[in-house]
């Protein structure tokens, strides 16, 4: 009997260590039933809130086991406080079934916290703690957390805490969620700080330290002492940042930044700010030497950083506050030597600066580069812009940082001294300016033609610019008066002025399609020139009316014409130029041209209409090689047509004819004059030519002579190129045959027959 006992006691020990142990197992493995989750929501609703538990196992070292635990502000579940994946609960069990407080406290050992950035919208962002370990006690009246530590993106963070009155932590929580200031903005703020912080990687242990505690019945009642963030060494973006400190504490509605430093290779940041969390304000001050360029040069809202290469580290000072609604109100001033902007280098720049809301100012601005200073200051508010600007840069230094629109307005000119400009412009906006500004430069070359100096005032509106008193000078001149530009198709509206300067250089600078017809002229004295605007039906863009009172040179195709005084008429565009020359004087001759100049260098033509009348033959022999040594008069008409392209090929059309030509003199004659003179020609007489030329070859369709009762009539060709001529034809009607061969300078004339009488 008794060994069937022990055999009974034996068997019932090791029944019941199975039960346990499948119960343990069950428990660890499976989970505990609702009950005990209900028994545990129970605990969280009497202090107004409400968690969602995966499930609770039994752990056979650390106890009862809460896993995969979301926390909400109400059993509405409408604001997530919390996510934590394994929570170690403290229950006491004579409470718990005697339905009293059963919960004395909770472990997080190792464990895992989500916290959403927003509580009404937890998916929009969320900042993981892991390693998190704490100790937290629920007492009456009062919860603790003890000897808390966790990893916050690299931070070992060190806390401990203190709530009073935590049945009201729902109502907190409610607060806090309709903070004064704008939820999105403030939501918007703490989302940059963590991700600021996300970005930097920890080369030391950095430590965040501070004890907190509060009245969740008056949830604006909370402190944070001795709070401190230390790093010794840091990186972000690559970038190598050292002593990290901030030492920061939350008292009477004030979250205060007692002190802020950070340093890397080129300077330090220190800073101070507080934030009164009643009426949303945050003060703070910065002072800064780092090299922001490197620091931020990843940021997307000051993309613009990139651009910027830092020699030297710049040094801000700023100050100010954000209003409730996160509006900004600050003042700083700046100072950067030897910087570089999108390659271009800067020597220095310093300047004020400050911000209201959508507002903004730069005053004092000083902008030094090796060419010159540029000054002013520069004011943008809603409905107004305004910029008032000193400069003596160079703008051609200055070419990769102008935008596209303003290129074209920089390409021709070449300034070998800085340029002085000073402007004052204001508007609605910075695309919509109207105002007047005055300059000066020294020697530059606009479109290729030096000038000394220049002068003079303008006015801008929306499309246009005026220029008024302007005063140019050159070596042999100077020109005055005004000009408009229009903005938009960079052309010349509207011009009138006076120039005592060579006309070329004046084309150039105004309309260069005019160019071309100026370059015929060569003037032994420089002209007066004035300029004007065309008629409104006149198709063109600028008039140049020239007056030579010196003796000049006109090249016309092969023709030299010297002449002694006249009045130019140029008219001209981009497409088309016309040049007119009334009563020019030859001596006592006169000599009117037209010119007809269309199309570009590379194409179209320019056609030419010369009519003499009474022009003396002597000054022209040397274009009418022919007649040279003779004297006498020029009257008719010569058309040519020369390609703009192949200014060689060109066609000339002649009607001409040469009062009082000296046979015996003239080239052409001396050689026939005793044979004409044997056939009862004079001494002198009347020539006439018509004519056409081609490529190498001078048509002539009648060559006439009469003298002395006597009349010639001849025809043939010219090669221009060897000087040969090949002429025949008739002697007063046929009384005898005439032909004239050999070379143009030393003609061979043959009578070979006369009619009997």
């Amino acid at each position: 009997m008794p060994r069937f006992m022990v055999i009974v006691r034996w068997f019932f020990l090791i029944a019941g260590c199975a039960v346990l142990a499948w119960l343990g197992w069950y428990g660890y493995a499976k989970g505990l039933g609702r009950h005990w989750r209900s028994l545990l929501e129970k605990e969280f609703a009497r202090y107004g809130l409400a968690i969602d538990v995966g499930k609770i196992t039994l752990d056979p070292f650390r106890g009862l086991i809460a896993r995969d635990v979301q926390i909400f502000d109400s059993q509405a579940e409408e604001n997530l406080l919390a996510e934590i994946n394994q929570v170690s609960l403290d229950v006491n069990y004579a409470n718990l079934f005697q339905h009293g407080p059963a919960l004395n406290a909770v472990d997080l050992s190792g464990a895992s916290l989500l916290v959403p950035l927003n509580f009404r919208a937890p998916q929009s962002g969320k900042v993981r703690v892991t390693d998190f370990h704490a100790r937290i006690y629920f007492l009456p009246g009062r919860i603790e957390v003890r000897q808390a530590s966790a990893l916050l993106y690299g931070i070992r963070v060190n806390a401990s805490a203190t709530f009073v009155n935590p049945t009201s932590l729902s109502q907190a929580v409610a607060e806090v969620a309709n903070d004064p200031d704008p939820p999105d903005r403030t939501v918007w703020f703490v989302s940059r700080l963590f991700n600021e912080l996300r970005k930097i990687r920890y080369r030391e242990a950095a430590n965040l330290n501070f004890s907190f505690q509060m009245d969740l019945a008056n949830p604006r009642d909370w402190r944070i002492d001795e709070g401190s963030w230390v790093a010794p060494s840091l990186e972000r973006n690559g970038e190598e940042l050292k002593d990290l400190a901030v030492k920061f504490g939350f008292e009477n509605h004030h979250f205060n930044v007692r002190s802020l430093h950070l340093a890397d290779d080129r300077g330090e940041l220190f800073g101070v700010g507080s934030w009164d969390v009643t009426t949303g304000q945050k003060k703070f001050q910065l002072r800064s030497s780092l090299d922001l360029a490197r620091l931020l040069g990843d940021e997307p809202d000051i993309s613009w950083i990139r651009e910027w290469a830092f020699e030297k580290a710049p040094a801000i000072e700023v100050q100010g506050e954000l209003l409730r609604n996160w509006e900004p109100k600050i003042i700083g001033k700046l100072s950067i030597e030897q910087f570089s902007v999108r390659g271009v280098p800067f020597q220095g720049l310093r300047a004020e600066f400050s911000r209201q809301g959508a507002s903004w100012m730069l005053s004092n601005v000083e902008l030094t580069h090796r060419t010159g200073t540029l000054t002013g200051e520069i004011l943008d508010r809603p409905g107004e812009f305004r910029v008032q600007l000193h400069s003596a840069l160079n703008p051609r230094a200055l070419v990769s940082l102008l935008p596209p629109w303003a290129l074209p307005f920089f390409a021709d000119w070449e300034f070998q001294t800085p340029p002085v400009v000073q402007l004052d412009l204001s508007g609605p906006s910075r695309r919509q300016l109207q105002g007047t500004g005055q300059f000066w430069l020294g020697q530059t070359r606009f479109r290729g033609f030096p000038l000394n100096s220049g002068e003079g005032s303008f006015r801008l509106n929306d499309s246009s610019i005026r220029f008024e008193n302007l005063r140019i000078a050159r070596d042999e001149g100077s020109a005055a008066g005004s000009l408009a530009l229009n903005l938009r198709s960079r052309q010349v509206e509207q011009v009138q002025g006076e120039a005592h300067l060579e006309p070329d250089a004046l084309a150039g600078w105004l309309e260069p399609s005019l160019t071309p017809l100026i370059e015929l002229f060569h003037f032994t004295k420089i002209p007066t020139t004035k300029i004007e605007s065309p008629t409104p039906e006149e198709n063109s863009k600028i008039t140049l009316q020239i007056n030579a009172v010196a003796p000049f040179n006109y090249r016309c195709g092969r023709f030299d014409l010297p002449l002694k005084s006249a009045v130019l008429l140029i008219k001209g565009n981009s497409d088309q130029a016309n040049l007119s020359i009334s009563r020019g004087q030859i001596s006592d001759g006169t000599c009117n041209i037209l010119v007809q100049r269309g199309g570009s260098l590379s194409g179209g033509s320019t056609k030419s209409v010369i009519t003499f009348d009474q022009a003396p033959i002597g000054d022209l022999a040397a274009e009418f090689s022919m007649l040279e040594g003779s004297e006498g008069k020029l009257s008719g008409s010569l058309k040519m047509k020369v390609s703009n392209a192949h200014p060689a090929a060109d066609k000339v059309e002649g009607k001409l004819s040469f009062a009082g030509v000296d046979l015996h003199q003239c080239r052409f004659f001396q050689h026939g004059s005793k044979r004409l003179g044997a056939a009862g020609f004079g001494s002198t007489g009347d020539v006439g030519l018509e004519f056409q030329s081609d490529i190498g070859q001078v048509n002539v369709s009648r060559f006439t002579l009469s003298s002395g009762g006597h009349f010639l009539d001849l025809s043939g060709t010219v090669d221009v190129t060897g000087g040969a001529l090949k002429l025949s034809g008739l002697l007063d009607d046929g009384a005898a045959a005439v032909s004239v061969s050999g070379d143009m300078n030393d003609p061979e004339w043959e009578i070979i027959a006369f009619r009997q009488n």
